[in-house]
């Protein structure tokens, strides 16, 4: 199960891009594509979706209020896994391009195990901005700093008007922001572009490692899906 390991202890299972089914896409297309590259700086932020819970509600009626024309923030309307006729590969491909000309892009689910929207941002080089995120993953565990790869904000504990304040504060300086751009890439590089049909599954094997040389005792072992024992698993001694 991509849930469990050792009920009712639970190793969370990320997806990796979306799926090439739901795109009418080949199969591997990511690594057939290849990263996009995105070294320029914009002083832009994207987001496309739907209205799914009540966080994205807040989001969205938020930044209806803001006319600043450095926040493409839109509401898509297009059911786009259920409605067959629609062209999806020039849907996803329409994003994709708009992800390149953009330097972050919200992703209100966060970094939650069930986000695709990850893969496709960091493939093109954007920097994630976590709405949802209770910063569990364990991202500290490979970063010297999480805060030179992505923002991470809580928007059921912290108002959305200071939320949009602290990206403005980043956004506008355009040094730290390819800083963090170059930073995106790296990590793709490192830990997503090879051709494993799901890009997380070392993830989850370096988690069994570190529990299988821990003696399954679980009072040892964290319950962060991102392991130090990543590191080594990728030949890398340090954080990054």
């Amino acid at each position: 199960n991509y849930l469990d390991f050792c009920l009712p202890n639970i190793i969370s299972y990320p997806k990796g891009p979306t799926p090439a089914g739901y795109l009418n896409l080949p199969d591997k297309y990511w690594i057939k594509d290849g990263p996009i590259k995105n070294n320029n700086y914009y002083n832009k932020v994207l987001w496309s979706g739907t209205f799914t819970h009540k966080h994205r509600v807040t989001f969205i009626d938020f930044y209806k209020g803001i006319k600043d024309k450095r926040f493409d923030v839109k509401e898509f309307k297009v059911r786009v896994y259920k409605e067959k006729e629609l062209d999806k590969s020039k849907i996803y491909y329409d994003y994709i391009d708009k992800i390149s000309h953009s330097d972050f892009v919200y992703i209100l689910r966060g970094d939650r195990y069930w986000t695709n929207s990850f893969h496709d941002i960091i493939r093109v080089g954007a920097i994630p901005i976590f709405l949802s995120s209770m910063n569990d993953m364990g991202w500290e565990n490979i970063f010297h700093n999480v805060d030179d790869y992505f923002l991470r904000f809580d928007i059921a504990t912290q108002n959305m008007a200071d939320i949009h304040q602290e990206v403005i504060k980043v956004l506008s300086n355009s040094t730290q922001v390819l800083k963090m751009k170059q930073n995106i890439a790296k990590f793709y590089q490192l830990f997503f572009s090879h051709t494993g049909q799901f890009t997380w599954a070392e993830f989850v094997l370096s988690k069994m490692i570190e529990i299988y040389k821990n003696d399954f005792d679980i009072y040892k072992v964290d319950n962060k899906i991102v392991s130090k024992t990543l590191l080594e698993f990728k030949g890398l001694k340090n954080k990054l």
